[in-house]
């Protein structure tokens, strides 16, 4: 659930060892229906990821099948040694 977002994402950096990835697909687009699936924007992804992780890949999947081309991200994220 979306609201589940900000939790997700302190649980996987709690996870992660120290320059951990975390890899996957997200949506880059608001569905009109309340999910799921749900979407998302770049945006707002970036801000439950920018303090605790850097940014090794984050664009426009380049493999989406064809419904969803151009409506997703690819992402791996480097977690931040918070010293």
């Amino acid at each position: 659930d979306r609201s589940d977002r900000k939790k997700y994402s302190d649980k996987v950096y709690s996870l992660l060892k120290e320059n951990g990835r975390l890899a996957g697909v997200l949506f880059n687009h608001e569905f009109e229906k309340s999910g799921p699936p749900f979407g998302g924007t770049e945006k707002e992804y970036r801000g439950y990821f920018d303090a605790r992780f850097d940014y090794k890949v984050f664009e426009t999947s380049y493999n989406s099948i064809n419904p969803r081309a151009g409506r997703e991200i690819f992402m791996i994220l480097v977690k931040k040694n918070n010293k």
